[in-house]
Protein backbone atom coordinates (compact mmCIF):
# COMPACT_ATOMS: atom_id res chain seq x y z
CA UNK A 1 0.00 0.00 0.00
CA UNK A 2 1.38 3.39 -1.01
CA UNK A 3 0.93 5.90 1.78
CA UNK A 4 1.49 9.59 2.41
CA UNK A 5 2.90 10.81 5.71
CA UNK A 6 2.29 14.28 7.09
CA UNK A 7 4.46 14.64 10.20
CA UNK A 8 4.56 17.45 12.75
CA UNK A 9 7.02 17.99 15.58
CA UNK A 10 6.12 20.25 18.50
CA UNK A 11 8.40 21.06 21.41
CA UNK A 12 8.42 23.17 24.57
CA UNK A 13 11.26 23.68 27.05
CA UNK A 14 8.93 23.87 30.05
CA UNK A 15 10.38 25.00 33.38
CA UNK A 16 13.79 23.50 32.57
CA UNK A 17 16.64 25.96 31.85
CA UNK A 18 17.59 24.21 28.61
CA UNK A 19 16.11 21.87 26.01
CA UNK A 20 17.58 18.39 26.39
CA UNK A 21 15.18 16.78 23.89
CA UNK A 22 15.97 16.48 20.21
CA UNK A 23 14.22 15.03 17.19
CA UNK A 24 14.53 13.76 13.63
CA UNK A 25 11.67 14.65 11.28
CA UNK A 26 12.89 13.12 8.06
CA UNK A 27 16.37 13.33 6.61
CA UNK A 28 18.57 16.13 8.02
CA UNK A 29 15.65 17.78 9.88
CA UNK A 30 16.54 18.09 13.56
CA UNK A 31 16.55 20.73 16.28
CA UNK A 32 18.58 23.76 15.20
CA UNK A 33 20.48 25.89 17.72
CA UNK A 34 18.40 29.00 16.87
CA UNK A 35 15.15 27.12 17.57
CA UNK A 36 16.53 25.77 20.83
CA UNK A 37 17.60 29.26 21.88
CA UNK A 38 14.14 30.65 21.14
CA UNK A 39 12.55 27.96 23.33
CA UNK A 40 14.98 28.54 26.19
CA UNK A 41 14.41 32.31 26.12
CA UNK A 42 10.62 31.92 26.25
CA UNK A 43 9.26 28.96 28.28
CA UNK A 44 5.79 29.49 26.78
CA UNK A 45 6.99 29.28 23.18
CA UNK A 46 5.85 26.20 21.24
CA UNK A 47 8.19 25.16 18.45
CA UNK A 48 6.36 23.65 15.45
CA UNK A 49 7.71 22.17 12.23
CA UNK A 50 6.08 20.05 9.52
CA UNK A 51 7.31 17.64 6.87
CA UNK A 52 5.48 15.53 4.28
CA UNK A 53 6.86 12.47 2.46
CA UNK A 54 5.88 9.03 1.20
CA UNK A 55 8.47 7.21 3.33
CA UNK A 56 9.95 8.65 6.51
CA UNK A 57 12.20 7.99 9.47
CA UNK A 58 11.35 10.02 12.58
CA UNK A 59 12.72 9.91 16.11
CA UNK A 60 12.61 11.49 19.55
CA UNK A 61 15.64 11.57 21.88
CA UNK A 62 15.48 12.72 25.51
CA UNK A 63 18.92 13.39 26.98
CA UNK A 64 20.07 12.68 30.52
CA UNK A 65 23.15 13.21 32.63
CA UNK A 66 22.85 16.88 33.57
CA UNK A 67 22.16 19.99 31.52
CA UNK A 68 25.12 20.03 29.13
CA UNK A 69 25.49 16.25 29.03
CA UNK A 70 21.82 15.53 28.37
CA UNK A 71 21.64 18.12 25.63
CA UNK A 72 24.76 16.73 23.95
CA UNK A 73 23.65 13.10 24.31
CA UNK A 74 20.33 13.68 22.53
CA UNK A 75 22.03 15.80 19.86
CA UNK A 76 24.60 13.08 19.15
CA UNK A 77 21.95 10.34 19.14
CA UNK A 78 19.87 12.12 16.52
CA UNK A 79 22.90 13.16 14.43
CA UNK A 80 24.17 9.58 14.34
CA UNK A 81 20.74 8.19 13.42
CA UNK A 82 20.48 10.80 10.66
CA UNK A 83 23.88 9.71 9.31
CA UNK A 84 22.43 6.20 8.82
CA UNK A 85 19.13 7.51 7.43
CA UNK A 86 19.13 5.95 3.93
CA UNK A 87 20.58 2.61 5.06
CA UNK A 88 18.23 2.48 8.04
CA UNK A 89 15.12 2.88 5.87
CA UNK A 90 16.47 0.50 3.21
CA UNK A 91 17.31 -2.18 5.80
CA UNK A 92 14.24 -1.73 8.03
CA UNK A 93 13.15 -5.35 7.43
CA UNK A 94 16.51 -6.73 8.59
CA UNK A 95 16.66 -6.90 12.40
CA UNK A 96 20.37 -7.76 12.44
CA UNK A 97 21.33 -4.68 10.45
CA UNK A 98 19.01 -2.38 12.41
CA UNK A 99 20.53 -3.64 15.67
CA UNK A 100 23.99 -3.04 14.18
CA UNK A 101 23.15 0.63 13.48
CA UNK A 102 21.78 0.96 17.01
CA UNK A 103 24.94 -0.60 18.44
CA UNK A 104 27.11 1.90 16.57
CA UNK A 105 25.04 4.82 17.89
CA UNK A 106 25.18 3.45 21.44
CA UNK A 107 28.92 2.75 21.35
CA UNK A 108 29.75 6.17 19.87
CA UNK A 109 27.75 8.09 22.48
CA UNK A 110 29.30 6.01 25.27
CA UNK A 111 32.84 6.45 23.92
CA UNK A 112 32.33 10.20 23.56
CA UNK A 113 31.14 10.40 27.17
CA UNK A 114 34.47 8.97 28.32
CA UNK A 115 36.53 11.45 26.32
CA UNK A 116 35.05 14.55 27.97
CA UNK A 117 34.86 14.80 31.75
CA UNK A 118 31.92 17.21 31.55
CA UNK A 119 29.93 14.60 29.61
CA UNK A 120 30.61 11.58 31.85
CA UNK A 121 27.47 9.57 32.40
CA UNK A 122 25.55 11.14 29.53
CA UNK A 123 22.89 9.12 27.78
CA UNK A 124 19.67 9.47 25.87
CA UNK A 125 16.43 7.70 25.17
CA UNK A 126 15.63 6.89 21.57
CA UNK A 127 12.19 6.28 20.11
CA UNK A 128 12.24 5.99 16.31
CA UNK A 129 9.81 4.88 13.64
CA UNK A 130 10.49 4.09 10.00
CA UNK A 131 7.42 3.99 7.76
CA UNK A 132 7.42 2.61 4.21
CA UNK A 133 4.45 1.33 2.16
CA UNK A 134 2.19 0.44 5.07
CA UNK A 135 4.92 -1.12 7.21
CA UNK A 136 6.27 0.44 10.40
CA UNK A 137 9.40 -0.40 12.36
CA UNK A 138 9.77 1.04 15.86
CA UNK A 139 13.20 1.13 17.51
CA UNK A 140 13.09 2.07 21.18
CA UNK A 141 15.35 2.36 24.23
CA UNK A 142 14.33 4.24 27.36
CA UNK A 143 10.99 5.70 28.43
CA UNK A 144 10.16 7.83 25.41
CA UNK A 145 7.03 6.24 23.98
CA UNK A 146 5.59 5.13 20.66
CA UNK A 147 1.84 4.93 20.12
CA UNK A 148 -0.38 3.84 17.23
CA UNK A 149 -3.86 5.26 16.78
CA UNK A 150 -6.31 3.70 14.32
CA UNK A 151 -9.62 4.41 16.01
CA UNK A 152 -8.13 3.13 19.28
CA UNK A 153 -4.91 4.16 21.04
CA UNK A 154 -2.23 1.50 21.51
CA UNK A 155 1.07 2.00 23.34
CA UNK A 156 3.48 0.07 21.13
CA UNK A 157 6.74 0.53 23.04
CA UNK A 158 7.65 -0.53 26.56
CA UNK A 159 8.95 1.82 29.26
CA UNK A 160 12.49 0.58 29.96
CA UNK A 161 12.59 1.89 33.52
CA UNK A 162 12.81 0.28 36.94
CA UNK A 163 9.27 1.13 37.96
CA UNK A 164 7.75 -0.63 34.97
CA UNK A 165 10.16 -3.58 35.26
CA UNK A 166 9.24 -4.19 38.90
CA UNK A 167 5.54 -3.85 38.11
CA UNK A 168 5.80 -6.45 35.33
CA UNK A 169 7.56 -8.82 37.74
CA UNK A 170 4.73 -8.38 40.23
CA UNK A 171 7.06 -6.93 42.88
CA UNK A 172 5.31 -3.54 42.94
CA UNK A 173 1.73 -2.59 42.13
CA UNK A 174 0.77 0.59 40.27
CA UNK A 175 0.31 2.62 43.44
CA UNK A 176 3.67 1.47 44.84
CA UNK A 177 5.41 2.32 41.56
CA UNK A 178 4.18 5.92 41.81
CA UNK A 179 6.00 6.29 45.15
CA UNK A 180 9.10 4.26 44.26
CA UNK A 181 12.11 6.67 44.27
CA UNK A 182 13.97 4.90 41.44
CA UNK A 183 10.90 4.35 39.22
CA UNK A 184 12.35 6.52 36.42
CA UNK A 185 15.82 4.92 36.41
CA UNK A 186 16.46 3.50 32.92
CA UNK A 187 17.98 0.09 32.19
CA UNK A 188 17.99 0.63 28.42
CA UNK A 189 19.28 3.83 26.82
CA UNK A 190 21.74 5.15 24.26
CA UNK A 191 25.17 5.53 25.84
CA UNK A 192 24.87 2.33 27.86
CA UNK A 193 28.16 0.72 28.94
CA UNK A 194 27.95 -2.71 27.34
CA UNK A 195 25.87 -4.75 24.93
CA UNK A 196 22.21 -3.82 24.94
CA UNK A 197 19.47 -4.80 22.52
CA UNK A 198 17.05 -2.16 21.38
CA UNK A 199 13.34 -2.96 21.39
CA UNK A 200 12.33 -3.61 17.77
CA UNK A 201 8.61 -3.72 16.99
CA UNK A 202 6.93 -4.16 13.61
CA UNK A 203 3.39 -3.26 12.67
CA UNK A 204 1.37 -3.21 9.46
CA UNK A 205 -0.81 -0.21 8.73
CA UNK A 206 -3.96 -0.47 6.64
CA UNK A 207 -5.28 2.99 5.82
CA UNK A 208 -8.91 3.02 4.70
CA UNK A 209 -11.15 6.11 4.62
CA UNK A 210 -9.70 7.58 7.81
CA UNK A 211 -6.00 8.29 8.47
CA UNK A 212 -4.06 6.49 11.19
CA UNK A 213 -1.50 8.13 13.47
CA UNK A 214 1.88 7.39 14.99
CA UNK A 215 2.86 9.36 18.07
CA UNK A 216 6.45 9.49 19.35
CA UNK A 217 6.97 11.47 22.55
CA UNK A 218 9.30 12.17 25.45
CA UNK A 219 8.08 11.48 28.98
CA UNK A 220 7.42 15.20 29.39
CA UNK A 221 4.17 14.51 27.56
CA UNK A 222 3.13 11.20 29.10
CA UNK A 223 3.94 12.29 32.66
CA UNK A 224 1.31 15.03 32.29
CA UNK A 225 -1.18 13.71 29.73
CA UNK A 226 -3.06 10.43 30.16
CA UNK A 227 -3.66 7.91 27.39
CA UNK A 228 -7.36 8.79 27.54
CA UNK A 229 -6.57 12.47 26.94
CA UNK A 230 -4.25 11.58 24.05
CA UNK A 231 -7.00 9.45 22.49
CA UNK A 232 -9.56 12.24 22.83
CA UNK A 233 -7.30 14.68 20.95
CA UNK A 234 -6.48 12.22 18.17
CA UNK A 235 -10.14 11.26 17.82
CA UNK A 236 -11.13 14.81 16.81
CA UNK A 237 -11.65 14.30 13.07
CA UNK A 238 -12.19 17.98 12.25
CA UNK A 239 -8.67 18.99 13.39
CA UNK A 240 -5.55 18.93 11.22
CA UNK A 241 -2.53 16.91 12.32
CA UNK A 242 -0.78 20.18 13.27
CA UNK A 243 -3.75 21.29 15.38
CA UNK A 244 -3.85 17.91 17.13
CA UNK A 245 -0.13 18.02 17.92
CA UNK A 246 -0.35 21.57 19.30
CA UNK A 247 -3.42 20.64 21.38
CA UNK A 248 -1.52 17.72 22.91
CA UNK A 249 1.42 19.85 23.97
CA UNK A 250 -0.90 22.56 25.30
CA UNK A 251 -2.56 19.90 27.45
CA UNK A 252 0.88 19.05 28.89
CA UNK A 253 1.59 22.74 29.47
CA UNK A 254 -1.60 23.09 31.52
CA UNK A 255 -3.23 26.21 32.92
CA UNK A 256 0.11 27.93 33.58
CA UNK A 257 0.97 27.58 29.88
CA UNK A 258 4.34 26.08 30.83
CA UNK A 259 5.18 22.39 31.00
CA UNK A 260 6.94 20.94 34.06
CA UNK A 261 9.57 19.24 31.89
CA UNK A 262 10.94 19.40 28.36
CA UNK A 263 8.16 18.14 26.09
CA UNK A 264 8.79 16.98 22.53
CA UNK A 265 6.52 14.91 20.33
CA UNK A 266 6.13 13.89 16.71
CA UNK A 267 2.67 13.16 15.35
CA UNK A 268 2.59 11.35 12.01
CA UNK A 269 -0.66 11.25 10.05
CA UNK A 270 -0.67 8.42 7.51
CA UNK A 271 -3.11 8.50 4.60
CA UNK A 272 -3.49 6.53 1.40
CA UNK A 273 -1.42 7.99 -1.43
CA UNK A 274 -3.35 9.09 -4.51
CA UNK A 275 -0.44 8.26 -6.83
Amino acid sequence: MKSRINAVVVSNVGTRPNQEDNFLLGKHICLESEDKKQMEENPQFIFVRENEQENMLCAIADGMGGHAAGEEASRQTIALLDSFYDDFVLQMHNDTNIQHYFDRINETVYRNSLENKALRGMGSTLCASAVTDGEVLFVCAGDSRAYLYDGKLLQVSEDHCEGNRLKKLGILNEEEVRHFPARKALYKYVGYDGIMRAELIRRSISVQSKPCYILLCSDGLTDQVSDMEIEEVLDCGSKSVKEKAVNLIKTAMGKNNTAKDNVTMILMEITRSES
